[in-house]
């Protein structure tokens, strides 16, 4: 039980057989507490003890007296004893009426945190009957220290304010409130706070200020505020921990350059601050007046810069210029964090003077074909697109002194320009430098003309008034005397390193018109840089490894931003083409100011299959008028007469065999359909990627014949004659053959691209034209032919 200022009953009991009779009586203890002492931190407990009679039995029907001895312990220390004695009974007992038979009181001291309990022993002893008791008893607390209630998150601007609870009140001897880091020292100091107050607002100096911001790494922190009371000579401690912010710690910083460093890029732009996508290369520079300053005790890390989804850091330098470089930037728009040692930053943002948006050249379709198919004349086709516009958009500028000349074209503009315009320098970019006799004069001085060699300068243009109200001649003079009249335009391309300004002392009489005379804007500089485009083309045998570079010059045509080329091209055999008994790898570069693609396509052989000639016919071969014969197979004449040699491909078979033959019971030219999918039917092989099966390998042949529907004016087929020893097997462009002249679609002519996947499969890999409305470019029929020998 707690004690209480009250009296409260503690314990009790009843007693049988009291001096031998039957007689009933209680005792019972009471318990209380007063005279509190806060600073000794101490109570003094009253005790008393009780008796009563019980309702069933008076103790004066015997008329007994009442006859008690007792002992309070506190654990083995005595805190009461006695006895009490009465010679008759009370007549207060007698009308069951309690009554004190005993009583005391001794002073308590608590534990040092202000609590205390115990289990008290009460023993009696009436008329002989004894009896024990024990009491679990505690006192209230006796406040030792004051108890934060509450404590803010805070950051580093403000001044926290706490709240606190001292139930001791004036009893400390001292109060007072700190914020430490760690929980072991008062980093910002002690302070008194109000021993009867509730609250105390931590109104922070500049240098307790820094503590704080010193000790954070990041933005945020614990801290702990402690209230710390002194009494009875003991020191308590309460504490909370809480959040410390760092705000508006941003570090300080407002300004970089930047510069494109790719040398290709800025000579096609003529200015470091334009930026052309994806191929200008970046450098931004904090310089040490620019540099960033960090805030709020934090200290500077890094530097970042970022431009699209790319980014460069360099360390943080106080003392020397930071660079930082971005390779073919995606965008203008720079952005420049400074970052301190908390992670904090400042962005700071430009973008680019201007952002030239170049796009890569691409490429279409090429096509390589021989004339007719056969010949060694040879035409080549390509086309694509490429960015069709200028690196330095339309830039005009004056000149001035000290500006250096290089890719450009100077631009004398005169139109409209009236005397009164020239004299009174009225219009921007318009200024006289000095007027003579004759008229008015414009001076420009150049360090050399390439006409002239290095040596040579220009020393002067002059613009002649003949009439003074409008000007209407104008000449260059150069250092050997020699002039050129109605000059427009001069191309420095070459560049002419730094203008010099004179003024000649022998062109009559000179006075300078005004101050603005010396502007030396009359002679402006268009920069305009347009992009190029060019394209040559390689061959090589495809069965060799060496590129040859080609000869013939080839020239686009370009139609707004698509480029094309269709002419005929110089090979092996000059400019009668390529050699047609070989295939041929062909390579074309097409490259701009930036970019380039390379076209490849495949030549091949020009042996025709079946050639007409005045004296004969020629198979896998053009006719050889010194072999002579009616037929011709490869190169060698083949002769139908009774003088027939040995080997000679003709039919014997039921015929009469000539002396010195022998009979042979088979065909010499032996024909197999190894496909047959018809004409204009649903079996043609036409779709790319589709494909034709032999019914036995083409390697059992010596000839393959592959019929192909075509329609170019009027319907047709056509035969394409393979050396089935010659044929590559495989998927590689470079075992492709194509059918030149196969179809035609939508007013153009189209060619067919096949190639053998296995001796048994013959695949379309291009074809533009589908099998609907006889359209043609589909493969037909399919022929295996083998030369027998005698």
């Amino acid at each position: 039980m707690e004690l209480t200022t009250s009296w409260q009953y503690a314990d009790g009991g009843t007693y049988n057989n009291v001096g031998g009779s039957n007689v009933h009586a209680n005792t019972r203890l009471y318990l209380r507490y007063d005279n509190r002492d806060i600073s000794n931190n101490r109570d003094t407990i009253y005790w008393q003890i009780r008796a009563v009679a019980t309702p069933d039995k008076s103790w004066a029907t015997y008329g007994y007296g009442y006859d008690e001895s007792y002992s309070i312990y506190d654990g083995s220390t005595a805190r009461a004893s006695g006895v009490h004695r009465e010679g008759n009974y009370p007549n207060d007992l007698v009308t069951n009426t309690e009554r004190v038979v005993a009583s005391g009181s001794w002073v308590q001291s608590h534990n040092a945190d202000g609590n205390w309990s115990t289990t008290l022993t009460y023993n009696g002893h009436v008329y002989g009957s004894a009896y024990t008791r024990y009491i679990s008893v505690s006192l209230p607390m006796i406040p030792r220290k004051a108890t934060i209630s509450t404590a803010p998150d805070f950051n580093d601007e403000e001044n926290p304010t706490i709240t606190y609870s001292n139930l001791a009140g004036n009893s400390v001897s001292s109060l007072q409130a700190c914020i430490s880091l760690t929980g072991s020292n008062d980093d910002i100091p002690y302070r008194d706070i109000s021993k009867t107050g509730s609250s105390y607002t931590f109104n922070l100096t500049e240098a307790e200020r820094r503590t704080l911001r010193q000790a954070c790494s990041t933005n945020s922190r614990t801290v702990y505020f402690y209230v710390k009371t002194g009494i009875g000579g003991n020191t308590y401690y309460s504490f909370l921990g809480k959040t410390l912010s760092i705000v508006n710690g941003n570090p300080t910083f407002n300004d970089f350059t930047y510069a494109d460093t790719n040398s290709n890029t800025i000579a096609l732009t003529g200015n470091n601050q334009n930026i052309i996508k994806d191929y200008s290369n970046v450098t931004v520079t904090i310089s040490t007046a620019n540099k960033a300053v960090a805030n709020k005790e934090a200290t500077m890390s890094k530097y970042r810069f970022m431009c699209g989804n790319s980014s460069a850091d360099a360390n943080y330098s106080s003392n020397t210029d930071v660079d930082m470089t971005l390779n073919n930037i995606p965008n203008g728009l720079f952005n420049v964090f400074a970052i301190d040692s908390r992670d904090n930053s400042k962005m700071v943002s430009k973008l680019a003077n201007q952002v030239i948006e170049y796009s890569e050249i691409t490429k279409g379709n090429i096509s390589v074909s021989r004339s007719n198919g056969v010949s060694e004349e040879t035409t080549l086709s390509f086309g694509g697109t490429w960015w069709n516009n200028n690196f330095r958009d339309d830039l005009i500028k004056s000149l001035n002194v000290g500006d250096i000349l290089s890719k450009t074209k100077l631009k004398l503009d005169f139109s409209n320009l009236t005397y009164s315009d020239v004299y009174n320098a009225g219009i921007p970019g318009y200024t006289v430098l000095a007027k003579s006799d004759n008229g008015y004069q414009i001076e420009l001085a150049i360090t050399s003309d390439p006409r002239l060699g290095d040596n040579a300068s220009v020393e002067v243009i002059y613009v002649e008034n003949n009439s003074r109200n409008y000007i209407d001649t104008l000449w260059l003079a150069y250092s050997d005397e020699t002039v050129e009249t109605n000059l427009t335009e001069y191309d420095l391309s070459t560049g002419f390193g730094t203008p010099i300004f004179t003024r000649p002392a022998d062109f009559g009489k000179l006075t300078q018109v005004d101050s603005n005379c010396l502007i030396y804007s009359m002679v402006k500089f268009e920069n305009t840089v347009n992009n190029t485009l060019s394209a040559i083309y390689k061959y090589k045998k495809s069965s060799e490894s060496n590129w040859i570079n080609g000869t013939t010059l080839i020239t686009l045509t370009k139609n707004n931003n698509n480029y094309s080329f269709s002419g005929l091209i110089a090979g092996d055999e000059g400019n009668q083409g390529f050699d047609i008994n070989n295939s041929y790898d062909i390579q074309v570069i097409v490259e701009d100011e930036l970019s380039s693609v390379i076209f490849t396509a495949t030549l091949t052989s020009g042996i025709p299959h079946i050639a007409y000639a005045k004296n004969g016919v020629s198979i896998m071969g053009k006719y050889n008028d010194s072999v002579g014969g009616l037929l011709q197979v490869g190169g060698q004449k083949i002769e139908s007469s009774d003088t027939l040699p040995i080997g000679a491909i003709v039919d014997y078979d039921g015929d009469t065999v000539p002396d010195g033959y022998e009979q042979v019971n088979k065909n010499v030219l032996e024909v197999k359909t190894l496909f047959a999918g018809g004409v204009e039917t649903s079996n043609c092989v036409t779709a790319v990627g589709a494909v034709a099966t032999l019914s036995e390998s083409f390697r059992n042949f010596d000839l393959i014949f592959i019929r192909i529907g075509t329609r170019v004016w009027t319907w047709t087929s056509k035969y394409e004659m393979l050396l089935a020893s010659k044929i590559n097997i495989g998927t590689g462009s470079n075992v492709r053959f194509v059918i030149p002249y196969s179809c035609y679609q939508g007013g153009t002519i189209y060619t067919m691209e096949l190639g053998f996947t296995s001796e048994t499969t013959l695949q379309i890999y291009y074809n533009s034209c589908v099998n609907t409305s006889g359209n043609g470019g589909y493969i037909s029929e399919i022929y295996g032919v083998k030369f027998n020998t005698l």
